[in-house]
């Protein structure tokens, strides 16, 4: 079950972020000082391959992979996003309506209309 993190990094000229995690997905959300959805990522299949679901205001949708820059233990490079593919939209939207029960419903709906309108826009 996703559930929101407290104290979240928040960088300076960038609108309000926030942070909501569980064992499957990492969903990052953004408003603006009218406290309007600016912006969203949604990431999953964290455990292998992880993919991640964007939308930005200003730019539209993407969706990509996450290569998490690892290449030995003792090095730690920033994760990159590059092109992906099929968005596996039906498993996908599922497991998110499941586990977006317990957070802001406001974020929830947002996101879940997101993911509709990319499924329609994508083909």
């Amino acid at each position: 079950m996703l559930k929101e993190q407290k104290n979240v990094r928040q960088i300076k000229n960038e609108n309000h972020r926030r942070l909501f995690q569980d064992e499957n997905f990492d969903l990052f959300v953004w408003t603006n000082s009218k406290n309007e959805f600016s912006g969203f990522q949604l990431c999953y299949q964290k455990s292998h391959l992880e993919k991640a679901l964007s939308w930005f205001q200003d730019t539209g949708f993407s969706h990509t992979n996450v290569d998490q820059g690892e290449d030995s233990s003792n090095i730690n490079r920033s994760p990159l996003l590059t092109a992906d593919g099929t968005f596996p939209f039906s498993i996908i939207f599922t497991l998110f309506v499941k586990n977006s029960r317990s957070i802001d419903q406001d974020v929830a709906i947002f996101v879940k209309q997101k993911m509709e309108e990319y499924v329609h826009v994508s083909h």
